[in-house]
């Protein structure tokens, strides 16, 4: 009887440990938009078209092993502001529409592209950490939520394999 009961405690503990891993990372390539990057499994995407007041934008998301991985990209060639304005602009303004807390961001880059990399703070929620960039037109804007921390190192393996294409 004991091995009865010991194979069902057993299935469940890697039913659970399951629950908590993510699926094998994955390369995700978009040309149209001009970038690439790991996912861990198949991104939801939803491209919106450009509207009076609302330029046109791509996401592409994966909640995967508790945490929540998403590059937004936006035409930025609407916005009337300058590449240095966006980069200085949007840690503030992300974190203001969010009701974070911004810790100062620092310069990072993609390839030869020169970027932001900042962290979001909310009483009771995931840490968030962005990068963002402007290249060709475009602002690209990586979105990470995870309960393991702003230095978790999965968060730090997708913004690593993120590139721009020229």
């Amino acid at each position: 009887m004991r091995i009865v009961r010991i194979v069902p405690a057993g299935l469940a503990l890697l039913a659970l440990a399951a629950c908590n891993s993510a699926p094998a990372p994955k390369p995700y390539e978009n040309a149209a938009w001009g970038f690439g990057v790991t996912f861990h499994g198949d991104p939801k995407v939803t491209e919106t078209a450009a509207t009076p007041g609302s330029p046109k934008s791509f996401s592409a998301e994966v909640k995967a092993g508790g945490r929540d991985y998403v590059v937004s990209v936006t035409d930025a060639t609407v916005s009337g502001k300058s590449p240095a304005e966006l980069l200085a602009a949007a840690p503030q303004a992300t974190a203001d529409g969010e009701g974070g807390t911004l810790k100062p961001p620092v310069v990072v880059t993609s390839g030869s592209v020169s970027g932001r990399e900042f962290v979001i703070t909310r009483p009771n929620l995931p840490v968030e950490r962005d990068r963002i960039f402007v290249a060709n037109g475009r602002f690209y804007q990586l979105i990470t939520q995870s309960p393991y921390g702003e230095k978790d190192s999965e968060t730090q393996k997708f913004f690593d394999s993120f590139h721009i294409k020229p």
